[in-house]
């Protein structure tokens, strides 16, 4: 299946040496015939079918042609076909991306089907090919045992790590954990892939700042309440609006266990003022 789109860059655009010297009327054209590459894979090298598809005469195109030419480039195994660089980027480049999904997800359905002793193999209706299907549980119907079900591989049981050590969503994952390992050493350590996962969409989705999110962090962990609350970033995530209003609200007269004015990120918590209670 074709992709329907492709990521557009304005800046890049704009700055573009050879865009810089068309007039508005060829930058229209230009992006029409991007359009065209982009869903048919090229544009013809023939000037009277490229006049065809951008709707202007052959004389026209005969003025307006040279330098949008210049932005395309001949197939070098079909020479009546032209080709876009930049659009053959983004295409290979969103094709690596769907092989790198597919892998993940066949390596998540096998673990799930791993985990489930009755799994069986069953033809795939579209090649043939072998594709795990669940057994039904305490069926007699079936003329297959579960002890006849192959094994799955340990390698295709492998997990697949999407954020690297070093990653911002893994550093927070680790700080909350190292926290409550404070509190709880034989706490059980988390699937940080997950954890980090939950970061993640706070930073994309929910528009955090890292900064916030160590702050919170460091907050629950800190206050008597929420740091039996917050042990996980899932519910870190859940829970962010309602601890940062907490923040951020005035102290009481009594019984706060938080001060504003002297919380910040970096807290030592093996700091003697910090064990006499100043959280």
């Amino acid at each position: 299946m074709k992709s329907p789109a492709f990521q557009f860059y304005p800046a890049d655009f704009l700055a573009d040496a050879k865009v810089a010297v068309m007039t508005d009327e060829q930058i229209g054209i230009y992006i029409r015939l991007m359009c065209h590459c982009w869903l048919e894979g090229f544009i013809p090298s023939d000037l009277e079918k490229v006049s065809r598809i951008c709707r202007r005469s052959r004389e026209d195109m005969e003025r307006l042609w040279p330098e949008i030419r210049e932005c395309f480039r001949e197939d070098a195994d079909d020479p009546i076909k032209l080709l876009h660089p930049r659009l053959e980027k983004e295409r290979c480049k969103q094709q690596e991306h769907k092989k790198q999904k597919t892998i993940a997800g066949k390596a998540g359905a096998a673990k799930r089907w791993a985990e489930d002793s009755t799994a069986i193999l069953s033809p795939s209706s579209e090649n043939g090919s072998a594709m795990i299907l669940p057994m039904a549980k305490n069926s007699s119907s079936s003329s297959l045992s579960s002890s006849s079900s192959p094994s799955i591989s340990s390698s295709e049981d492998k997990k697949i790590n999407i954020f690297s050590s070093d990653a911002e969503e893994m550093r927070l994952s680790q700080l909350l954990f190292e926290l409550i390992q404070k509190r709880n050493p034989k706490h059980k350590p988390p699937n940080f892939q997950q954890w980090a996962r939950e970061i993640d969409l706070m930073l994309r989705q929910d528009h955090r700042v890292s900064g916030e999110i160590e702050k919170v962090i460091r907050w629950s962990q800190a206050d008597s309440f929420w740091q039996n609350n917050i042990l996980s970033t899932s519910k870190l995530r859940e829970k962010f609006d309602q601890i940062w209003l907490k923040i951020n609200s005035k102290p009481q007269e009594k019984g706060n266990s938080y001060d504003p004015a002297r919380f910040r990120i970096g807290t030592d918590f093996a700091d003697k003022d910090y064990r006499q209670g100043v959280f």
